[in-house]
């Protein structure tokens, strides 16, 4: 039996019994010893020696064991040290061995967890953390497992928290920290990564540009960060949380599984005071003296088996990656292991007419064998001296045309472009990086690699090398001097690292970017593109993961992003392996080609046809957008269309005019659809006048305090509304309205804002239509037109319903109700402004009769369907009039209804006299006439007649009210298709993505209505 852990005085002397009858001597390498628990009573614990397997400690050749002996428990070692039961003293570590003495270390993962961690997430259903593929770090889960419903958020809730769990006991009297690696791929300000100790929130002060007030970390970060927090003596609740408001999508581009938070090399320093034993080194480490306090990693070409001293050379026909545990065979070099070189682009020595270039090969893989049969030929092929674009002057330097022409390479000569296009500068990669001439150049990319990479200096683990990462790599038979050049990862080693590639490039103007990538084999295994292996490609804040079953060069460009310009953007290849891929199943994730229609660093080697929304006069270096009042539908024209009739223009670079909804008219410049504060729908009227400058807010969701400061809830980043019904308000920070852009600061105005703090608000609308609920007659205020909603690229809108409240004081309330999922945001206004206005038409006179003193009272009441009107039209108070003694001339001689044919003659009351008094004295002439009734054709009778006219009648006032319903619903849809037609842009269709827009560019779908500057007064809401 094996004593090895036994942990109790009675377990260690039974063990010892056992080993008696074995039969095999014990020795002194058998002989072995621990601690045991401290005892708090006594603070001390007990050293004790026991042998490691069955063996015979009797006869004269017995090894001695000490008896049990006490020692403090609060005992400090180094590191690189242990605490060694046999001495009661500190013992260096043996080479190949270390220790930390005041720490635990995590830095590799099994299948699970480890045991010191849990993890748990909500609401259901979710992920919780877990060990990611590659066993390297651990990640916070995919997030897209199912619909979470029902909150007070919203409708759908979308939201998650997921947890990782940890407690820490920190013995050592100078207190501990917790360091970690970590790095977040999270919509900025809204998911990201929290640290909680002990419930308090923990703020990252070593990067406060990558965290904020509610995050530890936020945003998009490819590369992991290093963090040392500081923990006090006692127990510590540790707890890592991933929090998010949306769903799973990375970015703004919508790549599903990416949208998380990764760690990993976790110490936990300060739990213990001593190490009790020294840890071998890993295979492919090593140390090599006494008292290491970590080991060192081999270097390239080099490995060993664990408990090393030192590492062993690969022979000859073999290499290792970094830190490897084992050698591989180098392979046959092939003409893909080495890249074209080429020289500069002469006169042909046989056509004067043509330019030649050098073209040599440079082996650039060290893991294959080269011999003189697979180094490719060198040849001359055709160039151009310059790239595309360009022309050479009488100094032989490369330069473009004049602006807003185009170098014709075929007729040698700059032409200006025409109406309708422009000569926009173009940088031109479609055809490979032949250009670079074997080297990326460093002032156009820049590169970095972290983790085991090549570059890391011997024995280094997990460095950062600036300019490295990344190479050239030619693929043979694929293009015109049959060979395309393109940059790929670096494939120095087959283990974990991250290699990112940056081009930084300002637009002059509008325009677009298109690339080509492919994943190429570089072993002889027949797998496919292992997991481990994960590219993608960002330009201007979308992402782009790309897709691995291209595999060798692809038919056409993958990727296809409209730009804006004039703006500075940034692409990002990111090539991440997050584990050991063997030498025979490699890949490389290579950019093939790369052409810019709008970089300021190229030249215009074509004319390009406008843009919609824009206009080329001719002889123009770029597409001029449509001002304001203006749009332009087509593309390739010189001029851009007046708005007219009923139609703006209120943003520059409209592709359509849109039509002002009812309750707004035109201004004079049609650039604005102004509000009259007033809306009439079916014979009522609903006048918001009183209302102008008036705002209310903040409007707080169900559940929210309401007790807090503004100070206080900016500090929560806690999500409120202000919404000023009547009037756009200009959204400063002096009425509380802050709404800028998401990563702009540019102010906007608004009728609907939805704030987060002092620098951070959005603008929840400033478009401004009003409906009527066909059943309910409830009004509807639609504002439409903020920013753009992060999680369904719509802008957001405001939707407040009108409840009718003639006995509401003041301005009335208005009350938070829900959000849809496309940031849609509800409310209910109750006041009196929601009842139609008051006309003569709303009341009824009624007169009393006579009294016997001659007076009758005249009054008004409301008719049934003006109940609750308000305001309007005021009846006079109830007055008493003298009655009126009827005379001859109140009466008029009128023929009756036909009756058997006949017509006769009597005496009828006329209405304005209705009310006068008969005294029986007045006395008419007798009448007697008659005549026969005229016929009709329709040979109906006169009641007939009139019920036909009365149903013509009917049915075309219906008629009229449907078509009107019809024409109004119409109305407004066109208001929101031309809205996203002007948001969209003129190269949408080429997005790779229905839902492509550009957030960091966001004035391109933002109104920019004209300022309305009159004062406000802000409603608070309770």
């Amino acid at each position: 039996m094996s004593c090895r852990h036994a942990g109790l005085l009675f377990a260690l002397a039974m063990c010892q019994v056992a080993v008696i009858v074995s039969g095999q001597a014990c020795t002194a390498a058998d002989l072995k010893s621990l601690f045991t628990p401290c005892n708090t009573a006594t603070g001390e614990m007990q050293s004790i020696q026991y042998f490691d397997k069955n063996c015979d400690n009797s006869g004269n050749h017995s090894v001695p064991l000490h008896s049990p002996r006490p020692t403090p428990c609060i005992k400090s070692c180094p590191s690189g040290t242990y605490y060694s039961p046999v001495t009661l003293g500190c013992e260096q570590c043996s080479p190949g061995e270390f220790s930390n003495s005041g720490g635990e270390i995590i830095n590799t993962f099994g299948a699970t967890l480890p045991g010191r961690f849990s993890s748990y997430c909500s609401p259901q259903p979710c992920e919780p953390w877990r060990v990611a593929p590659g066993r390297v770090y651990l990640d916070s889960g995919n997030q897209s497992v199912g619909v979470r419903h029902g909150s007070w958020f919203s409708a759908v809730d979308e939201s998650v928290a997921v947890t990782l769990a940890t407690v820490v006991n920190v013995i050592n009297p100078r207190g501990g920290k917790v360091l970690f690696q970590y790095r977040v791929e999270s919509e900025k300000s809204f998911d990201g990564l929290q640290l909680y100790f002990n419930g308090t929130l923990v703020k990252n002060a070593d990067y406060p540009n990558v965290g904020t007030e509610r995050f530890f970390a936020t945003g998009i970060h490819h590369q992991f960060r290093q963090a040392a927090v500081p923990l006090p003596v006692g127990r510590t609740d540790v707890r890592f949380v991933y929090s998010k408001d949306a769903n799973q999508l990375s970015e703004a581009g919508g790549v599903v599984d990416l949208d998380r938070a990764f760690l990993k090399d976790f110490t936990f320093e300060g739990v213990q005071m001593f190490a009790p034993y020294c840890t071998p080194c890993g295979p492919g480490e090593y140390a090599d003296a006494k008292g290491a306090m970590d080991c060192k990693i081999c270097a390239k070409d080099t490995f060993s088996t664990g408990g090393a001293q030192g590492c062993q050379r690969c022979g000859s026909t073999q290499w290792a990656p970094v830190g490897s545990a084992k050698c591989f065979d180098k392979l046959q070099c092939t003409a893909e292991d080495y890249v074209a070189v080429y020289g500069d682009c002469t006169v042909s020595p046989s056509d004067s007419s043509k330019y030649t270039r050098s073209r040599d090969w440079k082996l650039i893989n060290s893991r294959c064998i080269e011999t003189s049969s697979t180094i490719p030929a060198s040849s001359d092929v055709a160039c151009e001296i310059c790239s595309p674009g360009f022309y050479v002057n009488d100094k032989l330097v490369c330069v473009p045309c004049e602006s807003g022409s185009m170098y014709d390479s075929t007729t040698k000569q700059c032409t200006p472009c025409g109406k309708g296009s422009a000569a926009l500068p173009i940088v031109d990669y479609s055809s490979g990086f032949d250009s670079l001439k074997g080297t990326i150049p460093q002032d156009i990319f820049s590169m970095s690699c972290s983790g085991l990479c090549s570059t890391c200096p011997e024995g280094q683990e997990w460095c950062q090398s600036a300019g490295q990462g990344f190479a050239l790599a030619p693929f043979v038979n694929h293009d015109a001097d049959n060979t395309i050049v393109g940059i790929r990862q670096d494939l120095a080693n087959g283990n974990s690292y991250t290699s990112v590639l940056t081009y930084k490039f300002h637009m002059v103007s509008d325009g677009g970017i298109s690339l080509s990538y492919g994943f190429f084999k570089q072993g002889l295994g027949n797998t496919a593109v292992p997991d481990e292996l994960t590219a993608t490609i960002t330009i201007a804040g979308k992402e782009h993961l790309l897709d691995k079953y291209y595999v060798g060069p692809p038919t056409k460009p993958q990727i296809i992003q409209s730009l804006d310009g004039p703006a500075d953007y940034e692409l990002t290849f990111m090539v991440t392996q997050s584990g050991f891929v063997a030498p025979e199943d490699m890949y490389a994730a290579t950019l093939l080609s790369m052409k810019i229609t709008g970089d300021g660093r190229g030249a215009a080697g074509e004319c390009t046809s406008c843009r919609r929304g824009h206009y080329c006069p001719g002889a123009t270096p770029n597409f001029v957008p449509c001002p304001l009042g203006k749009s332009q539908a087509s593309e390739g024209k010189s001029t851009c269309d007046a708005c007219t009739g009923n139609s703006i223009s209120k943003e520059l670079g409209s592709i359509w005019c849109q039509s002002c909804d009812v309750g707004t008219v035109v201004s004079a410049n049609h650039q604005l659809c102004e509000n009259q504060c007033n809306f009439s729908f079916a014979g009522n009227r609903f006048d918001f006048t009183d209302l102008k400058g008036v705002i209310f807010g903040p409007l707080l969701p169900t559940g929210s305090r309401t007790d807090l400061t503004t100070d206080e809830m900016d500090s929560m980043n806690m999500y409120r509304f202000f919404i000023s019904p009547c009037s756009l308000v200009n959204t400063d920070k002096e009425n509380a309205l802050k709404c800028s852009t998401l990563f702009g600061s540019d102010l906007e105005d608004a009728y609907s804002c939805q704030r987060l703090n002092g620098n951070q608000s959005y603008s929840a609308g400033d478009d401004l239509h009003y409906f009527v609920h066909p059943v309910t007659q409830q009004l509807t205020m639609r504002i439409t037109g903020g920013t753009m909603c992060h999680r369904a690229g719509v802008a957001r809108s405001t939707n407040v319903t009108f409840v009718c409240d003639p006995t509401q004081n003041g301005y009335g309330s208005m009350q938070y109700i829900s959000e849809e999922p496309q940031c849609q945001y509800n409310f209910q206004y109750t006041s009196k402004y929601g009842c139609p206005v008051c006309t003569e038409d709303s009341f009824s006179r009624v007169e009393t009769e006579c009294s016997d003193e001659g007076v009758r009272s005249v009054s008004y009441f409301k008719k049934s369907f003006a109940s609750q009107c308000h305001g309007g039209f005021a009846p006079p108070d109830q007055v008493n009039t003298t009655c009126e003694k009827c005379k001859a001339d109140f009466y008029n001689l009128v023929w009756s209804d036909c009756e058997n044919g006949i017509q006769t003659q009597s005496y009828v009351l006329q209405e304005s006299h209705r009310g006068c008094v008969d005294d029986g004295t007045l006395s008419f002439p007798a009448v007697t006439s008659q005549q026969t009734c005229k016929k009709i054709n329709a040979k109906i009778g006169a009641n007939g007649f009139t019920f036909a006219i009365l149903f013509v009648l009917g049915s075309v006032s219906l008629l009229f009210y449907s078509l009107y319903s019809l024409y109004y619903r119409h109305n407004r849809l066109q208001v929101e298709y031309q809205r996203l037609s002007n948001n969209a842009g003129e190269m949408a269709e080429m997005d790779d993505d229905d839902d492509d827009l550009d957030r960091h560019n966001t004035s391109s779908v933002q109104g920019s209505a004209s300022k309305a500057t009159s004062s406000a007064a802000v409603i608070e809401d309770e």
